[in-house]
């Protein structure tokens, strides 16, 4: 699995299979030893605990400062997210080979915890928004991208039986904003393939995603 684990949702979609004129293409390789994991869990709602998991690539960066960075994220999404939704990142921060997946160090940090603030009348459990991580590598001629489902949406922001067009915007906005720190630097890792990329954008998927695992 890269970052998330893909969605299975009540409608079907194609898979990103082309890139635009604009964008450089490659095949993925291991050029970076090792990635920061940054672990991120949700309580406080039905079926928590549920799981949140980013990989970073540090420059002169520190473990703290990928804990920050998650902890600016979902405070940007937390207008948009039940406020009975808590979350707290573990303190230890994992360092990974990027080949074998092998813990290869370990940080301790002071974990960011945090709430959802929207009041509303929660929507189903089992939706939540999707925002889609994409890199401009490739791994057997498939595009290396993840995904992070966005925890309890309300009734607020459903829109005839999809996001609204406000809750995608507010979801677009915090990736963004997210996206464009550089150091640390938000990458999509390939266990199977032993390879990791940076995420080059981000975009809202416009249909409501049903979440069957505890992993976001």
């Amino acid at each position: 699995m890269p970052l998330v684990q893909a969605p299975t949702t009540r409608r079907s979609t194609s898979a990103a299979s082309s890139v635009s004129a604009c964008e450089t293409h490659r095949e993925s390789e291991p050029t970076i030893p090792s990635l920061s994991r940054v672990k991120v869990n949700w309580t406080g709602i039905q079926g928590a605990p549920l799981l949140s998991t980013f990989y970073f690539e540090l420059g002169s960066a520190l473990p703290q400062d990928c804990v920050d960075l998650v902890d600016a994220f979902l405070s940007d999404l937390a207008p948009k997210i039940f406020a009975d939704a808590d979350w707290a990142t573990e303190p230890e921060v994992d360092e990974i080979d990027v080949v074998t997946g092998a813990i290869v160090g370990v940080s301790t940090t002071t974990p960011s915890t945090g709430s959802g603030s929207d009041s509303n009348t929660p929507f189903s459990f089992a939706d939540q928004g999707l925002i889609r991580w994409k890199t401009t590598s490739f791994n057997n001629g498939r595009r290396l991208q993840g995904r992070m489902f966005v925890p309890v949406p309300t009734t607020s922001d459903d829109s005839n039986g999809v996001p609204s067009s406000t809750y995608k915007a507010a979801l677009q906005s915090a990736a963004d904003t997210f996206l464009a720190s550089t150091d640390p630097e938000l990458f999509i890792w390939s266990r199977v393939n032993g390879n990791a990329s940076p995420v080059a954008s981000a975009s809202v998927w416009e249909q409501w995603a049903v979440l069957r695992s505890r992993r976001t």
